[in-house]
């Protein structure tokens, strides 16, 4: 199940259209986040995929960053990728 963190970009790749259709980063709040994946786990969902179109960037707009509070979880499933979150 995906887990979106954030929506568009500020990086402006000259190949990429996203940051001129969406428009600059903007992140989920965390406690939104956590909140929905508690409902998703609690609903059976056994693996969440945190999704974004710059994963790395989330929490910059808010200054948050998600790798603190993935830490600082009690979620013995909670699996770290290779994104730099």
């Amino acid at each position: 199940m995906y887990l979106k963190i954030s929506e568009a970009c500020n990086r402006r790749c000259r190949f990429c259209i996203i940051p001129q259709l969406l428009g600059s980063l903007v992140s989920r709040p965390i406690d939104e986040i956590m909140g929905e994946a508690e409902n998703l786990v609690g609903a059976g969902v056994q693996e969440l995929l945190v999704v974004s179109h710059d994963t790395s960037a989330y929490g910059v707009d808010i200054k948050h960053r998600l790798m603190r509070v993935v830490v600082t979880t009690n979620y013995p499933h909670i699996q770290r990728g290779s994104s730099g979150i």
